[in-house]
């Protein structure tokens, strides 16, 4: 599964642009910041905005 699909699941199609925006960044800052090679950076990404929707109750990410 990629991380769309992934991304999908947890926050609805409504939500994903925003999503997918939020783990690019975030993959950007912890690879340049922080030193992680890509993939690394990018499974960390995944797991910040997974937790923010999970926090958000999505709302974060579908505009409510």
């Amino acid at each position: 599964m990629d991380v769309r699909e992934v991304l999908r699941a947890a926050v609805g199609e409504p939500g994903l642009d925003a999503a997918l925006e939020r783990f690019e960044e975030r993959a950007a800052i912890r690879e340049y910041d922080g030193g992680y090679d890509r993939a690394e950076a990018e499974r960390l990404a995944l797991a910040d905005v997974l937790e923010a929707s999970r926090r958000a109750g999505q709302a974060e990410f579908s505009g409510g």
